[in-house]
C-alpha cells in the first residue's frame, strides 16, 4: 500500500491509551483472587479505565460534533442512497410499531413522577400486565442456563 510505518504506529497511540487500563484492569482482577495486594490495583486500574473510556467518548463527541458543524455543506453534499434510505424508514417504523404495541401489553405507563398510588389498586404489582409477567418470566427462564454454567465453572476451577 506504500504506507509509512510511523505515522501508523503514532496513530494507534490512543487505542493503547484505552486498551493498556483496560488488560491491566482484567489482570489484576484475576491475580486479585490469589494476591491481596492485587484486589486495590484492580480497583485503580478499573478507576482509570473507567475515566479513559469515558474521556475517549467525550472527545469523540466533541470531535464529531466540530467536524459537522465545519464540514456542513460537504456533507450536505452526499448523496442518500434511496433504496437505503427507504428500508431504513420502513424499520423504524417497524420498530415504532413494535415499541408502541408491546409496552402497552407488558406494563403501564408509570413515569419518574408517578406514584404507586396511581397504579390499578394502589399496588406496585399491578405495574404489570399480562405481557409484562410474561417478559420477566422468559428474561428469568433464559437466565437460568447462564448461572447454571457459571455454577458449574466455580465448581470445576476448585
Amino acid at each position: 500500500m506504500g504506507l509509512d510505518v510511523i505515522p501508523i504506529l503514532v496513530g494507534t497511540i490512543p487505542v493503547f491509551l484505552l486498551i493498556a487500563p483496560t488488560v491491566a484492569s482484567g489482570l489484576f482482577v484475576y491475580l486479585g483472587e490469589t494476591e491481596e495486594w492485587a484486589s486495590t490495583l484492580s480497583t485503580v486500574c478499573l478507576s482509570v479505565t473507567g475515566m479513559a473510556q469515558s474521556g475517549s467518548m467525550l472527545m469523540a463527541a466533541f470531535f464529531l460534533e466540530k467536524a459537522v458543524n465545519e464540514q456542513k455543506e460537504a456533507l450536505d453534499a452526499i448523496l442518500i442512497d434511496k433504496e437505503l434510505k427507504l428500508a431504513d424508514d420502513l424499520s423504524a417504523k417497524k420498530a415504532k410499531i413494535f415499541r408502541e404495541a408491546f409496552s402497552s401489553m407488558c406494563f403501564e405507563v408509570f413515569e419518574m413522577t408517578s406514584k404507586v398510588a396511581d397504579l390499578p389498586e394502589g399496588k406496585a404489582i399491578n405495574l404489570f400486565k399480562p405481557g409484562g409477567f410474561l417478559a420477566i418470566s422468559l428474561f428469568a427462564l433464559a437466565t437460568i442456563p447462564s448461572t447454571s454454567v457459571q455454577v458449574m465453572g466455580q465448581q470445576m476451577r476448585r
